[in-house]
């Protein structure tokens, strides 16, 4: 939650809040574990530069994510591909992806958590493979931003019960790429 003029409207001469098309606003958090709480939909985003050059030879592709997860919460990705100037170009996750939902692939999977006291209890895991044409990773050539966009839930926060994060949480990710390379 966030409020702007928590203490009312400000007197004359007093500063006041505001918000512009040009504002930024930073945030910086620090959890002591154990951390108890809940989030349903927490967004994140980030973007990063890009270049992909060795198109050319690739034919196919296949990137597959596995992820194994002791944190109880579950976190869907979506990656999007754009030009210098912010202009999509593709994302990784498309509506006709079995994972895709809402926007974003359901990637990583909430761990099992004990009903009673929110802790979690074992691990998921979950693979998640995407196919990219050549046609795709031609298009990609064009990148030169990656904006990475995760939306994050603990288990269970719809019901409004919250969740324990513990030292002994974990999350391991691993990514690959398999393609079929042209050879002339």
């Amino acid at each position: 939650r966030a409020q702007f003029n928590p203490k009312g409207v400000p007197l004359p001469g007093e500063p006041r809040n505001f918000i512009t098309d040009t504002s930024d606003i930073g945030l910086d958090l620090e959890f002591r574990i154990p951390f108890e709480g809940r989030a349903n939909g927490f967004f994140l985003e980030d973007t990063i530069d890009f270049n992909f050059e060795l198109a050319d030879e690739l034919d196919n592709g296949l990137i597959r994510i596995n992820t194994e997860n002791g944190f109880p919460m579950e976190i869907d990705l979506q990656v999007t591909f754009t030009d210098s100037l912010g202009v999509k170009i593709d994302s990784l996750f498309r509506s006709s992806d079995p994972d895709y939902q809402n926007g974003y692939g359901q990637l990583i999977l909430a761990a099992p958590i004990n009903q009673i006291t929110g802790e979690s209890i074992g691990i998921s895991t979950n693979q998640t493979d995407i196919r990219i044409s050549g046609d795709r990773l031609q298009q990609l050539t064009n990148g030169r931003k990656v904006i990475i966009s995760a939306r994050l839930s603990t288990a269970q926060a719809a019901q409004g019960k919250n969740i324990i994060f513990s030292p002994n949480n974990r999350l391991g990710i691993s990514v690959g790429l398999k393609a079929g390379i042209l050879i002339n």
